[in-house]
Order: C-alpha cells, then sequence, then structure tokens
C-alpha cells in the first residue's frame, strides 16, 4: 500500500513545469473568451427586445395612359405616387411625340379607370396615391373635363365640374326658399302654407349630385325672384 501511494506521488511529480504552464494557460484562455462572450451578451441583449421596424420599400408599377388624341404613354410609377403629379408626369412625356399640339393644359384632364368591383373610377380628388385606388389593371383614360350648365333664373352658367367642389343640394333648398318667399310675397299668404304644399314643383335643376354646395345666391337672383320673374 506504501508503495502504491509512493508511485502515485511520483506520478503527479513528473508532470513538469512547462506541462503546468500549457495547462494553466489553457485554462486562463478559455476564462478570457468566456469573459468575452459576456461582454458580447451584454452589449447584444438591449437590443433583443427591441422591435425593429421593417421598412417596406413601394413597388413600381407599370402603368398605361391613354390620351383622347391617340397617344399611349406606358410608364412606370411607383404606387404611393398622388395622381396629380402622375397627369404631369405623363402629360411631360406625352409632350415628346406626335400630335402634341392637340394636349389641353393638366388641369383639364380628368382621370377614368376600373377599380377591383369593375365599377369605373373618376376619382376628384388629385391627391390620392395610385396604390389608393385598387384598380383591377393598372391603366388611366385622360377625358376632357366636360362644362355642366345650368340655369339661374334668367342666368346661363358655364362652370368647369372640376371648379364646382360643393353638393348642389343645399342650392337647391335654398333657392326653393326663396321662389316660396316671393311667391308668397306676391300672393299675400305664408310660406308655410307653400312648403307644406305638395304642388310647388316651380324649379328644375340640373347639377351634378356628387358635389355640394355652402354658398348663397347671387343678390341679381334674390331680386329677380322677388320683382316677380319667377312664378
Amino acid at each position: 500500500m506504501k508503495n502504491r501511494d509512493k508511485r502515485i506521488k511520483s506520478n503527479k511529480s513528473s508532470i513538469n513545469d512547462s506541462q503546468k504552464d500549457v495547462f494553466f494557460e489553457t485554462f486562463d484562455e478559455i476564462k478570457e473568451n468566456e469573459n468575452r462572450d459576456n461582454e458580447d451578451t451584454l452589449t447584444v441583449e438591449p437590443y433583443r427586445n427591441k422591435v425593429v421596424s421593417k421598412i417596406i420599400p413601394s413597388r413600381p408599377i407599370l402603368v398605361d395612359c391613354f390620351l383622347n388624341n391617340g397617344i399611349l404613354i406606358t410608364t412606370y410609377f411607383d404606387e404611393d405616387i398622388i395622381l396629380k403629379e402622375l397627369k404631369m408626369i405623363v402629360l411631360e412625356k406625352a409632350k415628346k411625340m406626335p400630335l402634341f399640339t392637340q394636349l389641353l393644359d393638366v388641369d383639364q384632364y380628368s382621370l377614368k379607370s376600373i377599380n377591383i368591383r369593375f365599377n369605373f373610377v373618376t376619382p376628384v380628388d388629385e391627391n390620392v396615391t395610385l396604390k389608393s385606388l385598387n384598380l383591377i389593371y393598372p391603366f388611366f383614360e385622360f377625358n376632357a373635363k366636360k362644362p355642366v350648365l345650368a340655369t339661374y333664373s334668367k342666368l346661363q352658367l358655364n362652370i368647369l365640374m372640376h371648379d364646382v367642389k360643393v353638393d348642389m343640394d343645399t342650392t337647391g333648398n335654398t333657392f326653393e326658399n326663396y321662389c316660396f318667399m316671393a311667391k308668397a310675397a306676391r300672393s299675400g299668404k305664408l310660406i308655410q302654407d307653400h312648403i307644406n304644399s305638395s304642388n310647388y314643383n316651380i324649379v328644375k335643376y340640373l347639377y351634378p349630385p356628387q358635389y355640394t354646395l355652402s354658398t348663397k345666391l347671387a343678390p341679381e337672383i334674390i331680386e329677380s325672384l322677388y320683382s316677380g320673374y319667377l312664378n
């Protein structure tokens, strides 16, 4: 037994100093690497729970633009472009093609297309984006804006549709009320009698129903009503 213990001690003492250095050097390297990993972990940790928003770039869309004089412009547009800018770009390209002298000003064109529900779309607000229209096929038909003819008393007004930015129903009601007031003033009856009457279809209106109007009638029209031009 004593001999066995002597052999173990002799084996332990047989490890030279260089081997000890190698062992402890390797151990120190391991500890150093662990510390380095811990430092890296501490550096990265604050970002692990941070939500990084992924920016999805808008995609280009190939759009066919048909002008009313036979010109076809096909070009790529960003899906976030507004219609007003789209019209300007198309007309700039159209000026380089034949029949460019037949082009109108950019404000005199209206756009027409078809959405995913197969309904014609004629956007009045040209500050909307191309993507917001949900077109079934990326194309636009450029049409000249048509004037709207309206008759007030004996006046004829030629107003472009894009200049009328309000609902004519309000004007119709105001105009009708003035008619009642004029008729009541001439006949001496109360206005309420005419309002409650079912036979007071005095004036017919020709207006686009999709607009609204908040302005009052012109003084000349009111004066003509009270002077008896309308019965």
